[in-house]
């Protein structure tokens, strides 16, 4: 097999990557998992022919490493899910939403670093504070 990456077993795979957070969300279950859900929730709208979707897939799992509960991190296949991804009008992928109490909040589309998504949410999280203290 000289030339060729070899994927490696699940024994040799850390055991925090193995045991990542990172939920996948349906049509069939986007409402309980996201509108529903009692936390914010980041929402990677991805594709399997995206370059861009699968350089991010590993920022996005050690993101909801980190995150440790405190927002969901959830993958929606748009190919396999047509019916979410058009009801959040997604043209490109990635695509980052932010929901909360089941309204987005805030979006992002393309390939972010870590540090990026994490500003965004910080972001996110100041506007729900704001909408708080208003109402």
């Amino acid at each position: 097999m000289r030339g060729r990456l070899r994927r490696p077993k699940q024994s040799q795979i850390p055991k925090e990557q193995s045991m990542s957070k990172v939920g996948i969300v349906t049509d069939k279950n986007f409402k309980e998992e996201i509108l529903e859900s009692r936390i914010p929730v980041l929402v990677d709208f991805w594709a399997s022919w995206c370059p861009p979707c699968k350089m991010t897939e590993p920022t996005v799992h050690e993101l909801s490493l980190e995150l440790n509960g405190a927002v969901k991190v959830v993958k929606i296949n748009v190919d396999q899910n047509p019916i979410s991804a058009s009801q959040y009008e997604i043209a490109g992928v990635p695509t980052f939403i932010i929901f909360e109490n089941g309204k987005e909040i805030s979006r992002c589309i393309g390939a972010q670093s870590k540090q990026q998504l994490l500003s965004i949410i910080r972001e996110a999280d100041n506007e729900v504070i704001a909408l708080r203290d208003k109402g």
